[in-house]
This record gives C-alpha cells, sequence and structure tokens, in this order.
C-alpha cells in the first residue's frame, strides 16, 4: 500500500524518527491537518509511541480542536454566512500560494542539498 500512497521507505522512516523526537506535539497538532489527523495514529503505534502518552496528547488535541471551533462559532455567531462567503471567495487564491510557496521551498532545499 505504501507506493499509493507515496510512503517509499525512506519517507517512513523519516517519518518515524521524526515522531520519535516530537511524538506529543505532533500527535496534538495533528488534530488539524487533514490526513495527518488519520495518520498520526499508525505512526504513533509503528515508532513505538507508548498508548497512554498518545491518548493524552490526542484528548489534548482534540480538546484544542473543539475549543476552537466552538469559539469561531460563537465569535462568528450570525455572520456566519457573510464570513463563509469571503472564505470560498479566496480559498483558491490561498491554496496556490501555499501550492507556490510549498514548490519554492522544495526547489530551494533541492538546492540546497546539491
Amino acid at each position: 500500500m505504501g507506493p499509493y500512497v507515496f510512503l517509499t521507505p525512506n519517507r517512513f522512516q523519516a517519518s518515524e524518527e521524526f515522531f520519535t523526537r516530537h511524538g506529543g506535539e505532533l500527535v496534538t497538532v495533528a488534530r488539524f491537518i487533514e490526513g495527518l489527523r488519520q495518520l498520526n495514529g499508525i505512526i504513533a503505534g509503528t515508532s513505538g509511541m507508548p498508548w497512554r502518552r498518545f491518548l493524552v496528547f490526542d484528548a489534548l488535541g482534540a480538546a484544542l480542536w473543539v475549543g476552537l471551533w466552538a469559539t469561531l462559532a460563537y465569535v462568528a455567531g450570525t455572520h456566519i454566512t457573510a464570513l463563509y462567503d469571503e472564505i470560498t471567495r479566496y480559498q483558491l487564491y490561498a491554496l496556490i500560494a501555499l501550492g507556490a510557496a510549498l514548490a519554492l521551498r522544495h526547489l530551494l532545499r533541492r538546492r540546497h542539498q546539491d
């Protein structure tokens, strides 16, 4: 299954090493990143993170996730429709900017390695 999701043995090993160093923080932050939210349990298990430690950081991430969305909903209140319209208007530009930033980062890293 690895090649189908672009998970080579080198990438898997690098992700395990990163997870070993920053596992708790990654589990907490992963709640906010689509895709990583689903993979962090798998990576935590394969890297040998104790389940109690995973549970604590995952619960913390879940509480922060719910707190953020509840706060945003409360603050937005009846203006949610107007906010949604503004967000959808600029989401394409934000995605293009993010893609360009990631491509530039990749090119700079590649140039630095050579």
